[in-house]
């Protein structure tokens, strides 16, 4: 296996790449605790994570960390004391860790929760449940990729209580999109299983939306309003419309037209694109345009 030990490029990068290991560490465990039971298979994507990151092992703490994570993991079975001992170690050095402000390290845990549900291949309902109270008690994320996207798909998933095969499916497809595993073979099997799901455009669920200084693009089409009568509206509240999406752009509208943008429904490079830019780390806020209507029918009365 390949040793991650170029100290030419990791003078540089070191304490950054450090701390996004230990807040993707955090991620895992969390992620393969969901629904309380270890397995085989998230027990070897633990035992891939800390081969990967050997070259960190001489460093404090993950001198700790990984040697406690290997002899915990030796046995091939992790009690739910072990998981606790875990996280109780991890919670113990996180405030040595301060490289990335709170966003970005809350962010790439919940890159890491996600690589943890994915990390046996399979996802349960307990998990999704399990998430989605983790999302809710982190809406401080709202408006960061991939928090408002994976926010709005368990919402819609969890709409009649239960996780069919199809939704498990697309869930697997999303987080297979940020989500790298440390088991090749498997990630191949995963790629094989969603290669045919698609994924539009996600919409935020119930953004704020602030007009005044920002800047508004419209896709799609509204059996409310015209375009132009759109664009009228946002500039009587104090906001720009613009034609089309550049960094520069705060919200994109998209239209209903009897088809609910978070039925994952495709709409084109607009959205494309600015999913490409959250992508990027740009805050623009994709919005059904029902949540728009919503906040026009608030400020008239």
């Amino acid at each position: 296996m390949k040793k991650y030990d170029d100290s030419s490029f990791r003078q540089f990068t070191g304490k950054s790449e450090a701390h996004k290991a230990f807040n993707s560490l955090r991620g895992i465990i969390d992620g393969i605790s969901l629904d309380t039971k270890i397995n085989q298979k998230e027990i070897d994507e633990l035992d891939k994570w800390c081969d990967k990151h050997e070259f960190l092992a001489s460093r404090n703490p993950f001198n700790d960390l990984i040697t406690n994570i290997q002899v915990i993991i030796s046995d091939n079975i992790v009690t739910e004391e072990e998981v606790e001992d875990m996280k109780w170690l991890c919670n113990k050095f996180e405030d040595g860790f301060d490289f990335y402000d709170k966003f970005t390290s809350d962010l790439q845990r919940l890159q890491g929760i996600c690589h943890g549900v994915l990390a046996d291949g399979v996802i349960k309902d307990e998990e999704v449940i399990a998430l989605k109270d983790w999302l809710n008690a982190h809406n401080h994320l709202s408006t960061y990729y991939p928090y408002d996207e994976i926010t709005s798909l368990i919402t819609e998933v969890l709409e009649d209580g239960q996780v069919d095969e199809e939704e498990k499916k697309l869930l697997k497809k999303y987080f297979n999109e940020f989500v790298n595993l440390n088991d090749s073979e498997l990630q191949e099997q995963i790629n094989e299983d969603v290669k045919n799901v698609k994924i539009g455009g996600i919409c935020a669920i119930a953004p704020k939306v602030r007009f005044i200084d920002n800047q508004f693009c419209f896709t799609g089409t509204s059996e409310r309003s015209s375009r132009s009568e759109i664009a009228k509206i946002i500039e009587g509240y104090g906001g720009k419309y613009v034609n089309s999406v550049s960094k520069n752009t705060n919200y994109l509208i998209v239209g209903d037209d009897g088809n609910p943008c978070w039925v994952y429904a495709c709409y084109g490079r607009k959205v494309e694109k600015a999913i490409n830019l959250r992508k990027e780390g740009e805050q623009i806020i994709i919005v059904h345009e029902n949540d728009f209507w919503d906040e026009i029918e608030d400020r008239s009365h």
